[in-house]
């Protein structure tokens, strides 16, 4: 599976470079909505660097257009929030939903600790093999929302929770195929 989404990779590098391109000049830093909670998940610096852009239509990557069997998965009137890098896009009418910016904030740190091409690579193989909701790393997102919607959960480091989440999938993904290992090597 990951062997057939190599070749996407530099077509969806270049669709988020212009799809954050494009929507640079409305992007805010998370910090600016005011949510009391998340700065109890994540350090204030995070929350200054990671940018929201609210917009009446998330932007779903054209994945049936690239080739993807699995492409409807992924439909923009039914995606809340999406993330690329450090910004995330979600619904306007999403402004004031604190958990789906927290949820967002985890695919923030996959993507820093995953890289871009660790990132997509897993990212697609999960959703080819499993389906949006239970691809690996929306497990763990919404795992962690679970937990931070809990009012009986204490808070939580969740910078370091995701970390450690996401290089234990990430070698768990390693380990479950030579052929993961050798693409993995080059990613």
């Amino acid at each position: 599976m990951l062997l057939r989404l190599l070749p996407i990779l530099p077509k969806a590098r270049v669709w988020i470079r212009r799809t954050l391109g494009e929507t640079l000049e409305r992007a805010v830093a998370v910090s600016t909505f005011g949510f009391k909670r998340l700065g109890q998940y994540y350090p204030d610096d995070l929350l200054e660097s990671t940018k929201v852009v609210l917009t009446a239509e998330v932007p779903v990557p054209p994945l049936a257009e690239w080739g993807l069997n699995r492409a409807s998965l992924l439909e923009p009137q039914q995606t809340r929030g999406i993330t690329f890098h450090d910004t995330f896009f979600v619904r306007s009418n999403e402004k004031a939903n604190e958990s789906l910016f927290f949820h967002e904030m985890v695919h923030v740190v996959q993507w820093q600790e995953l890289g871009l091409n660790r990132y997509l690579a897993l990212y697609g193989v999960g959703l080819a093999q499993h389906g949006y909701r239970n691809s690996p790393l929306e497990v763990m997102a919404y795992d962690l929302q679970v937990a931070f919607d809990d009012p009986n959960i204490p808070a939580f480091n969740a910078l370091a929770r995701t970390r450690t989440r996401t290089d234990q999938l990430l070698e768990q993904f390693r380990r479950s195929s030579l052929v993961n290992r050798l693409a993995l090597k080059f990613l």
